[in-house]
């Protein structure tokens, strides 16, 4: 069973370098696009404070994340096959509004504001120690205090994910549970 895909995994990775969890109080849902190299990606986020739900349609198709910072926990479901892979320790979350970790961070920089989707950004550029994890500019929401968008530029190339028809306000609870009927799966550890 294939859960995560190259694009969505590369999404995971934009939006969790590093961390351990969001800090932000924001509420709001909204939609999706992601471009790795010239291919798109559409899907659709639903953010309330540390908990974040991503549906996206990957080549493995319809995948659903929860990041639960309460719990700490990542949930990766397969909607097509009715399952979900549990990550204990994993959790998403925007590197703005984080504890900047100087092993991490080689440096981080105010670039000013922008505008996106109508919203005003400050823009932030964050470079790692560890060339691995690349470069990350944030244009995080003045109101939101929340990433709208996220360029990556890495060893396997660059990936923008921007979101828009930001509808700020609560979301339901229900959003951030694994879907009815669903069973967990483990992940197959591989053999030496």
């Amino acid at each position: 069973m294939q859960f995560v895909t190259r694009g969505l995994l590369i999404l995971l990775l934009v939006l969790g370098l590093g961390l351990v969890g969001s800090a932000s109080a924001a509420e709001f849902s909204a939609r999706v696009f992601q471009s790795k190299d010239g291919t798109p990606v559409h899907g659709s986020i639903w953010v309330s404070g540390n908990k974040v739900r991503m549906d996206m349609l990957s080549e493995a198709g319809p995948v659903v994340t929860i990041s639960r910072g309460d719990k700490k926990v990542l949930w990766i479901a397969n909607v097509a096959q009715k399952q979900y892979l549990e990550l204990p320790g994993v959790v998403l979350g925007p590197i703005s509004g984080q504890p900047v970790d100087p092993k991490l961070l080689a440096e981080k920089r105010e670039l000013g504001t922008e505008k996106v989707d109508g919203r005003l950004c400050d823009k932030i550029y964050y470079r790692y120690k560890d060339a691995k994890k690349g470069r990350v500019v944030e244009w995080v929401d003045r109101d939101l205090k929340y990433p709208i968008k996220i360029v990556h530029k890495g060893p396997h190339g660059a990936v923008a994910t921007v979101f828009e028809k930001i509808k700020p306000g609560p979301q339901k609870a229900s959003m951030f549970e694994i879907p009815a009927g669903f069973k967990k799966v483990t992940r197959k550890k591989k053999s030496r």
